[in-house]
């Protein structure tokens, strides 16, 4: 069983493009987790609470933020290491991974048509770098999990060339 967090937060929500509490962020995403691995957990405001008790799980961060997310790249990066490290703690052997971007090779865009993208153009992949391949960049500097990626695929060649390709850019860039 998997959990798409970002679809709570992150997109065009009053301007706001991540959370400004990054503490109450953490029990957000920690109540979550509890409430779908523990079968009951007391909630300090909540008490007893019925939970799913899913022990397979895993945490899917993401989806199309190369085409979706109001902030740039390193404001989602961001809100990927505070969601994975908040998961981490509290259930290691819980899976957290994304970022389902559009395409494997992708950058960041805007997604507003061409007389509208003055509006976000500052959000935009700075150095027109595929966003995944960012990602795994400062996951790695910053010493953040990353247990899975996950992407989409539109329009691609055949499946087995695609992935193929896909194999040797993520495999250079894990490096």
């Amino acid at each position: 069983y998997s959990v798409i967090f970002t679809e709570l937060y992150g997109y065009n929500i009053g301007g706001n493009t991540y959370p400004n509490d990054w503490d109450a962020w953490k029990e957000a995403v920690q109540f979550t987790a509890k409430y779908y691995y523990e079968d009951d957990f007391d909630d300090k405001d909540l008490g007893n609470v019925k939970g799913l008790g899913i022990k397979d799980l895993s945490f899917w961060f993401g989806h199309e933020p190369d085409w979706g997310f109001f902030g740039s790249e390193n404001d989602f990066f961001l809100m990927y290491e505070h969601t994975a490290k908040a998961v981490k703690n509290l259930y290691p052997d819980i899976k957290a991974g994304g970022i389902g971007t559009v395409g494997i090779s992708t950058p960041k865009t805007c997604p507003y048509p061409e007389n509208l993208r003055s509006f976000c153009t500052e959000h935009d992949t700075q150095d027109n770098e595929p966003m995944m391949k960012n990602f795994i960049e400062y996951a790695g500097a910053k010493k953040v999990t990353i247990d899975f990626i996950n992407y989409h695929q539109f329009g691609e060649p055949t499946i087995a060339e695609h992935f193929e390709k896909t194999k040797k850019d993520v495999s250079k860039w894990l490096q």
